[in-house]
């Protein structure tokens, strides 16, 4: 049984208004937001982050993480999933909301049995179409359109000239939106495994980015993870000033009085250096309190 990841993250999903959504549809969340996707832009922003070569989508509305893929597809339309798929969902131990990441695997089989039902409906009514393809004549604009990859909701804009060239575009692919939920994730899941071996850790959190399918993971191979000490009483002055980042208590300003020590031996006597140096930062610290 896998590690479950407790969340309520917001899902972001097309939805159709008559059968599950792959091609078309509206722009919707978990917390009501029903937007057309010319409009995605306007309630979504990508953002370059000093940590990561890639992008991170927020909600402009809060600032917060969202989750695009299987589970928001499942949870924003498993009522338009045909009865037996629904039913298959309900034998799988499947709800209407799905919110642990691990189990993501089991929303994707429920999408495989619709993708093969789908297939096969659409193979038996298929009638050759008259024309193959339609004449267009190039004109200025904008287009936007939306569809739902197997990783999740992936979004297009382009501007086109009068000549017909592309002046502008803008993707924003599943793997960006999902980052930051990612990251999320690894924030509430690795606390519960800090006291296990590293090769655990990193396995756990492997399979934790996996679950997304994100395709930085397997296009880019410079990850690593790097396992610090486990102990406040061993944290350096990078790591603790980063611990308060992390818990939200780090102040706007940070001034560092203080003395290094040299030999750090368990039982051992402070030096006579470090004895006075303890005196001066005592007095340097007292000088600057109210």
């Amino acid at each position: 049984m896998s590690p479950p990841v407790s969340a309520a993250p917001q899902y972001i999903s097309l939805r159709h208004s008559d059968e599950y959504p792959m091609n078309e549809g509206r722009v919707v969340t978990s917390k009501g937001l029903d937007i057309d996707v010319s409009a995605f832009e306007d309630h979504v922003e990508e953002q370059h982050v000093a940590r990561s070569n890639a992008l991170h989508c927020v909600t402009k509305a809060d600032g917060r993480s969202y989750h695009v893929g299987p589970m928001a597809r499942h949870a924003n339309n498993v009522d338009l999933l045909p009865i037996e798929v629904q039913a298959a969902a309900a034998a799988a131990g499947l709800g209407p909301v799905c919110v642990n990441p691990f189990r993501s695997i089991t929303v994707r089989a429920v999408e495989t049995l619709y993708a093969v039902i789908e297939a096969l409906r659409l193979i038996d009514g298929y009638a050759p179409p008259e024309w193959s393809a339609a004449e267009v004549t190039p004109r200025a604009g904008t287009g936007h359109a939306a569809t739902e990859a197997p990783r999740g909701l992936l979004y297009h804009r382009y501007g086109i000239d009068g000549a017909g060239l592309i002046t502008a575009a803008n993707i924003v692919p599943p793997t960006a939106q999902n980052q930051p939920m990612i990251e999320d994730d690894l924030r509430r899941l690795v606390p519960d495994w800090i006291d296990k071996p590293d090769d655990e850790i990193q396995h756990i959190c492997e399979q934790a980015i996996r679950t997304y399918d994100p395709c930085i993971s397997c296009a880019t191979h410079f990850l690593k993870l790097d396992i610090g000490p486990r102990s406040t009483h061993v944290l350096g002055l990078a790591q603790a000033v980063e611990l308060a980042r992390v818990l939200g208590t780090l102040p706007p300003w940070i001034r560092f009085i203080g003395a290094e020590g040299t030999a750090f031996q368990p039982g051992a006597d402070l030096s006579p250096a470090l004895l006075t140096a303890r005196d001066t930062v005592v007095a340097e610290i007292a000088a600057l309190l109210p």
